[in-house]
């Protein structure tokens, strides 16, 4: 409500917990705003905090700016599905496809340059679709860079008759330095007053209860839950919800004091190790109670957070911590880990109305710790998909599984799942946790994939698609690579995945994955010792996928909108996918093979009779005259075809010691380039690099 000098952007500042995002989702919900403004989007950013484009390189770090090009696009995308937009037919409807071609010898900085020009003319594109429209808009929610509030920052290029452009940030990261235009709210802990109002409502309190009205017992409890939850919003919340959940099954009458005593008792009894500062201690606190006060015995209790650990540490992927999971296959998880048990801890769990996996859903669900929706799978029946509620739940998930339990990572020949699982919580040096860590997850990975090779029976078939998205990248975290090497390699797997998620995704998974695959080949390499791996060739991997999209056929993964007959459309979605193919293998600085595929997806679009103005005959060209490897051949030194180098007298003079590019002046926009990122080595020669000529930008200095 801020009267002078308006601003364009309001960031709500706060740790985990406080409420933003809840914030977020009321203000754009008031009926004021919604009058104000024409167009409202909600833009989750947070959602990919690593950039783990195919392209990358094999150490993970985080990104620069928070959001991929892949990421921001489909952001873009889903504005103009809110705008009722098509932006997947041909000509004018066609937008934010354009794609980022390496060259041989691209630096990561320039490749990092490319993405990010990338990104500015979506941008762009972005701002022309909303020129005309008035008043907009745009929640950014869980931002971690200045760099993402800048790409949608439309009004930078838009024209002069665009209506205005609102942005609300919520933001765990962003420091207190005013951004221009920008008016900040710090959002803190809860006060005293408003905590206890909160926990009042969530146990079933009247809505305007009076605190003064309640007993001093009463009074002086619930002041202590606030505080040992931290006056976190959530914290409160997520006990409240459990307290009144439960309040009709607990064994006493129903009143604050009895009620709020007995869920006290024990509290301080968790402890941490202090080896990950990230995760909030009331919050954990809260979890651990959470969890204890829905079961009577120790044994029960920690049999809930391992379940809950397990989720946490087994479904992460890179790009999402938090990503929507098959209820199926996690419940299957679960019910895995109950059948394990001895006899004693089964009989343990049975009194505390623990038998499948299901029963361990309703408390974690009931307890706020999850969320569950029902999405429509590839055949269009709806399934249940779980996801782990908030970015700090699943921290203190993943920290239940580090330090709290200890996992028996043999396997019996006759029971494929957890041979031993004892509630012996972890005496092992600090610095050992992310080793301790790594084995975890490489065990629970392993249990993943025998549950998937059970359920598909022989088959490749899925109600709910979530197979063809994670079973490979199951058997790689599992460190089963033969198993994955042949799965990628399945002719009738690949097929499946297709159909399941497309072309388009399921490419883009497919190659992902044999990256992936790559490159824990290549560490593993490093290790002969591990293993054999003479099974591997990147080259049928890469074969295999080609041979799935050029005999595709399909009825429903078609060109919305577009005016050319069906054959054509296929021809058309087989090249997008050819071209997915080889821009994925071209961080791998497979050009050769590269080529092979931009030349089979040109051969399609011929096929389809497209003119050479179209956007797929442009982006084609543009990928082929990237990736051609020019000819080198021995000719008189007097020839007009000879190579001459632009700055050679430069070299021959040895006036730089450094920083010389070599371009070519006999041929204009070309240099001699590095083939690959990194040295060979063999034994008579040392270390050597292939070189070859590009584009000028990416000559080797």
């Amino acid at each position: 409500n801020v009267r002078v000098s308006v601003p364009n952007k309001v960031v709500v500042r706060g740790m985990g917990g406080t409420g933003k995002s809840t914030l977020a989702a009321i203000v754009a919900s008031k009926q004021s705003i919604r009058q104000k403004f024409d167009t409202i989007f909600w833009i989750d950013v947070g959602k990919s905090l690593f950039s783990t484009d195919c392209n990358e390189t094999e150490t993970k770090t985080p990104a620069r700016n928070n959001l991929t090009y892949d990421r921001y696009r489909e952001c873009l995308r889903d504005m103009c599905r809110h705008l009722k937009i098509a932006t997947d037919g041909e000509g004018i409807h066609r937008k934010f496809n354009d794609e980022v071609v390496r060259s041989p010898g691209d630096q990561s900085m320039q490749v990092a340059s490319k993405y990010l020009r990338a990104m500015l003319a979506a941008r762009c594109e972005m701002a022309r679709v909303l020129d005309g429209r008035r008043n907009t808009l745009v929640i950014l929610d869980d931002v971690w860079s200045h760099e993402d509030i800048d790409l949608f920052n439309f009004n930078e290029n838009a024209s002069p008759h665009s209506g205005d452009l609102s942005i609300l940030i919520t933001t765990r990261t962003i420091d207190k330095t005013p951004l221009p235009q920008t008016f900040a709210l710090s959002l803190g802990l809860l006060n005293e007053h408003d905590a206890i109002h909160l926990i009042g409502l969530e146990i079933g309190l009247p809505r305007h209860f009076d605190f003064e009205a309640l007993s001093v017992a009463d009074r002086s409890v619930l002041s202590e839950i606030i505080k040992k939850c931290g006056y976190l919003p959530l914290a409160i919340r997520m006990l409240g919800k459990t307290i009144k959940a439960y309040a009709g099954i607990i064994p006493f009458d129903f009143s604050v004091d009895k009620l709020l005593r007995n869920i006290m008792m024990g509290w301080d009894n968790q402890q941490l190790d202090g080896s990950n500062p990230s995760v909030n201690i009331s919050l954990y606190d809260t979890l651990d109670r959470t969890f204890s006060m829905v079961v009577t015995s120790t044994e029960s209790s920690n049999f809930i957070k391992l379940c809950f650990g397990a989720l946490a540490v087994t479904f992460a992927q890179d790009d999402y911590k938090r990503p929507w999971t098959s209820l199926r296959v996690v419940e299957q998880l679960w019910t895995a880990m109950m059948e394990s048990q001895n006899e004693y801890n089964i009989e343990l769990l049975k009194r505390d109305g623990l038998t499948r996996g299901d029963d361990v859903r309703r408390i974690l669900e009931t307890g706020g710790a999850i969320d569950i929706m029902m999405l429509e799978g590839s055949n269009s029946k709806k399934t249940k998909y779980i996801q782990i509620s908030h970015d700090l739940l699943w921290e203190c998930g993943k920290q239940y599984l580090e330090i709290n339990s200890q996992l028996g990572l043999t396997k019996e020949e006759d029971k494929p799942y957890f041979s031993i699982w004892p509630w012996r919580k972890l005496s092992i040096p600090a610095d050992n946790i992310e080793r301790k860590y790594n084995e975890i997850t490489i065990f629970l990975n392993r249990q993943i994939s025998y549950i998937y090779k059970e359920m598909m029976n022989g088959t490749f078939f899925s109600d709910d698609g979530h197979m063809f998205l994670f079973y490979p990248r199951h058997l790689i975290k599992g460190d089963l690579l033969p198993d994955s090497y042949q799965l990628l390699n399945n002719p009738n797997f690949i097929a499946c995945r297709l159909q399941g998620l497309g072309m388009v995704d399921g490419v883009k998974n497919h190659m992902q994955d044999i990256v992936l695959l790559h490159k824990e080949v290549l560490k593993v390499k490093r290790m002969p010792e591990k293993y054999e791996i003479d099974y591997y060739n990147i080259t049928d991997l890469i074969n295999s996928i080609v041979f799935a999209v050029v005999s595709f056929n399909s009825t429903i993964h078609s060109i919305h909108d577009a005016p050319i007959h069906f054959t054509q459309i296929e021809n058309v979605v087989r090249a997008r996918g050819l071209i997915k193919i080889g821009l994925a293998i071209q961080g791998l600085h497979l050009w050769n093979i590269a080529m092979d595929c931009f030349t089979k997806a040109l051969q399609q679009l011929k096929f389809a009779n497209l003119p050479v103005t179209h956007p797929d005959m442009k982006c084609i060209a543009k990928c082929i005259e990237a990736v051609t490897l020019r000819p080198v051949r021995l000719v008189p030194k007097k020839s007009s075809d000879i190579l001459v180098l632009k700055y050679g007298a430069v070299l021959r003079a040895r006036t730089k010691s450094c920083g010389v590019p070599l371009e070519l002046i006999s041929h204009p926009g070309h240099g001699i380039v590095p083939m690959t990122s990194e040295s060979e080595y063999l034994s008579s020669w040392g270390s050597f690099c292939f070189l070859g000529i590009s584009t000028s930008e990416s000559s080797i200095q």
